[in-house]
């Protein structure tokens, strides 16, 4: 990239009927000095500063005013062909010499990121980037996106309509109009009229003493990065009295957009149409966070937390007043400790939303201040200017700050004023923080008085070796430089005299023509709708159409199916309050966002009493009363439980008030509630209620003597004989009756086994005879002689069985 330097000068250029930079709303001027006939003699006009790149406070930029060279860098996100430029090369081949060399890139705004448009001309070497408006309307500053990285180092400007389009035809350019760029005719570096520019910002008055002023909200992830870089300076420069800052928070005027004019439901209830994303009526209102209206934060929990916010500044205010007349000690810079704190630990710093709450915020002020005299006086200091609920009433410090947005035209976060001088540019001042890394710093120090200026304006960082990865160099060693290798083999800035100087048209002089693309015989042309595309493609007739099939850029599908506008009334009607095409969910008269045919559609978010909230509720008594109320419950019996009729009598017993002896349950025989044993009484043996320690007890009771002491325990000991003897003798029965039954098995175990005995001797009898008579019978053939029984021999009786 071709590093140029603006010109910088104090020198402003007064011309009569003007403005003077100082004068001007957006502190920039856009003016022609050397310019002495025609439509831009004795012009200057007011341009708006981009949010990011490089602003000189106090100086001016002059360059040579050229045109980008193809209608694609006009339509769509551009790629101008490097090199290719004739009045880039015109300027670098033909200019040496001239007082004034650098240049001012002229590109349209329309379908693309600015950022993106801006560092494509920082590329091509340009010192400057004007930027035309597409349509009519007033001046605003360009953004980034907040996913950007921030290459630029190059300031760019924004120019109404009506001021390019003179400014076209002064130069040459004819029937210029960005929505049909193809009947724009553009002149050649023979024919364009060169026209030199300046770019001028303002200087913030100039004192010993620096106002300046921080808009932020405690969702505020860049106004995060610039608190977090920036504290230590501005404590630094608020200690030394050098400066005077005031914080302030950006919210959004309820009543401009109908957020505070209520519904009233039947049961008197009131419902806001703007729901939770505003507070106090619908007053003051944020954007949900996460553009959700459904889940994570709110709109509510953003302002509640910038007036806590406010409140802690209060408190330092409060402190160098007091600190001025003797009753405290000076300390003000309290709120910047407390909202590193708060981003760190609560806010978009933290890891994710569940501490964006009063807890956290809470628990911060005691971590600053552990007598808990922050926390304290913020909670009141919230409770005194009004509250922040979503139905309380007006709020004096929010009312201030909704007032003074709109007065010091605040319309984004984060924005920084010196001097009532908006600052543009880069404001997250990376670390080390000095005036050449941080605008808001250089305009800071720029209003001080030549000799006044407090040392953190004189700050020079060490030198540093800038290092990077070998992916990061580009083709000549340069860190994350812009040197490219051109088709001669060239590593050199695009630029460059050098670039592409061995080729011409397509490296022989056959006369082609580029194409719209920059491409020598190429196959690009510009389609019925402008764009130049490749026409062997089959979307070169139809590409930049619209959902109708004209070129109109304003018409889209939205989300419905409908081919609208976006700014046709009718444009995502069908989508609901949940932000989703067709659910068909609406908001209910307490800010919920619910399908109406959902159960308890008109009650849900209301309490017992059918107002939105929860401060009343049914106790346990079925009745509706407030949380807070000293009558909630008051039904319930000392039992715990409800309408049980059992109540505390003097004793402090729990007993139903229906109990006969309800009044004397707990007391002793003389009517007192006693509070242990020992304290109560008892009727003894006499009849008398006494205390058992009392020396009266039983008094009536004979004395038992020494004898009749002796008698008794002779009679004890002979009731233990008697007593031991009947144990014996039941121990002896069931011994006996033991034997018996064991005899008794015995005997029946015998006789079975003679029984036995007795049958197998007498078959044993019977075959012996029969043998016997057999074998002695001499003749052998003899008839047998059955043998009776009475022919068995007797045995003795020692030999029976």
């Amino acid at each position: 990239m071709k590093t140029l330097l603006p010109i910088l000068s104090s020198t402003l250029f007064i011309k009569a009927n003007t403005k003077t930079v100082e004068e001007s709303d957006t502190g920039a001027l856009l003016s022609f000095p050397t310019v002495t006939d025609g439509a831009l003699y004795n012009k200057s006009w007011e341009v708006s500063p981009a949010q990011f790149g490089y602003h000189a406070y106090g100086g001016s930029l002059e360059g040579v005013v050229i045109p980008a060279a193809n209608s694609t860098f006009h339509k769509q996100c551009p790629r101008e062909p490097e090199g290719l430029n004739p009045f880039i090369h015109y300027i670098n081949d033909w200019f040496v010499g001239e007082a004034v060399t650098d240049y001012i890139l002229m590109v349209d705004r329309l379908d693309c990121y600015f950022v993106d448009k801006i560092e494509v001309a920082q590329s091509l070497g340009a010192s400057g980037v004007i930027i035309c408006d597409w349509k009519s309307e007033s001046l605003f500053t360009m953004w980034m996106p907040s996913d950007w990285k921030d290459d630029v180092d190059i300031p760019a400007v924004l120019l109404q309509k009506e001021h390019c389009e003179t400014l076209y035809d002064h130069i040459g350019v004819t029937n210029w109009d960005p929505q049909n760029i193809e009947n724009a005719q553009w002149p050649d570096e023979e024919t364009i009229k060169w026209t030199t520019a300046t770019i001028e910002w303002g200087l913030p008055h100039e004192d010993d003493r620096v106002e300046w002023q921080l808009w932020t909200s405690s969702n505020d992830m860049l106004g995060s990065e610039f608190k977090h870089n920036f504290n230590t300076t501005a404590i630094k420069l608020d200690l030394a009295g050098d400066t005077l800052f005031a914080p302030h928070m950006y919210i959004l005027n309820g009543s401009h957009w109908g957020c505070d004019s209520p519904s009233v439901n039947s049961t008197g209830g009131q419902h806001f149409p703007c729901g939770r994303q505003c507070t106090n009526g619908g007053r003051y209102c944020s954007v949900d966070p996460e553009f959700d209206l459904e889940i994570g934060l709110d709109g509510l929990d953003v302002i509640q937390e910038n007036l806590r916010s406010l409140c802690v500044w209060e408190y330092d205010k409060a402190n160098a007043a007091g600190a001025a007349e003797g009753d405290f000690e000076g300390d003000d810079v309290v709120w910047w400790d407390y909202a590193v704190l708060w981003d760190e630990n609560c806010g978009v710093l933290a890891d994710s939303t569940d501490n964006f709450s009063l807890e956290c915020s809470m628990e911060q002020m005691d971590a600053l201040k552990p007598d808990q005299s922050l926390s304290q006086y913020v909670t009141q200091c919230v409770a005194d200017s009004g509250g922040s609920g979503y139905q309380d009433g007006p709020n004096t410090l929010l009312s201030g700050e909704t007032s003074l947005r709109s007065t010091s035209s605040i319309y984004a976060v984060p924005m920084v004023r010196v001097n009532e001088f908006t600052i543009h540019g880069n404001i997250d001042c990376a670390p080390p923080v000095t005036k050449a890394s941080c605008e808001v710093l250089a305009a800071i120090c720029a209003g001080f008085l030549e000799g006044t200026e407090p040392e953190v304006c004189h700050l020079t960082p060490a030198p540093t070796t800038v290092t990077c990865e070998s992916a990061d160099e580009d083709c000549s060693g340069e860190c994350y430089g812009s040197h490219l290798v051109d088709e001669c083999d060239q590593c050199l800035l695009v630029s460059s005299h050098e670039w592409n100087a061995c080729i011409g048209c397509n490296g022989q002089a056959d006369n082609a023509q580029f194409d719209c693309e920059g491409t020598c015989g190429g196959h690009y042309a510009v389609n019925d709708c402008g764009y130049c595309k490749d026409q062997r493609l089959p979307s070169f007739a139809d590409f930049g159409k619209d959902c109708n099939g004209g070129c109109n850029m304003t018409l889209k599908e939205d989300r419905c199916g409908q081919c609208v506008a976006e700014s046709d009334q009718r444009w995502d009607d069908c989508v609901g309050c949940d932000n989703v095409a067709n659910s068909g969910k609406v908001f209910n008269e307490c800010g919920y966002c619910l399908s109406p045919d959902t159960d308890g559609f008109d009650t849900v978010g209301k309490d017992c009493r059918g107002k939105c909230g929860d401060l009343y509720t049914f106790d346990e008594c079925d009745e509706c009363k407030a949380v807070d109320d000293d009558t909630r419950n008051d039904c319930l019996g000392c039992d715990g439980r409800p309408n049980s009729g059992y109540e505390r009598n003097d004793c402090d017993e729990c007993i139903s008030v229906n109990d006969a002896n309800f009044a004397d349950y707990g007391k002793d025989c003389k009517g007192q509630c006693a509070s242990s044993v020992q304290e109560t009484h008892y009727v003894d043996e006499c009849g008398t209620c006494l205390l058992p320690s009392d020396e009266r007890w039983n008094q009536c009771v004979p004395e038992v003597t020494a004898e009749g002491g002796d008698l008794e325990k002779k009679e004890s000991e002979l009731t233990t004989i008697i007593v031991i003897v009947c144990v014996v003798a039941f121990l002896i029965v069931i011994a006996a009756a033991i034997i018996i039954g064991a005899l008794k098995k015995r005997q029946d175990a015998i006789k079975e086994r003679f029984d036995s005995l007795a049958s197998t001797y007498h078959h044993m009898d019977s075959t012996s005879n029969v043998n016997f008579a057999a074998m002695n019978d001499p003749s052998n053939g003899r008839k047998k002689k059955k043998r009776t029984k009475d022919a068995v021999e007797d045995h003795s009786d020692d030999e029976r069985l």
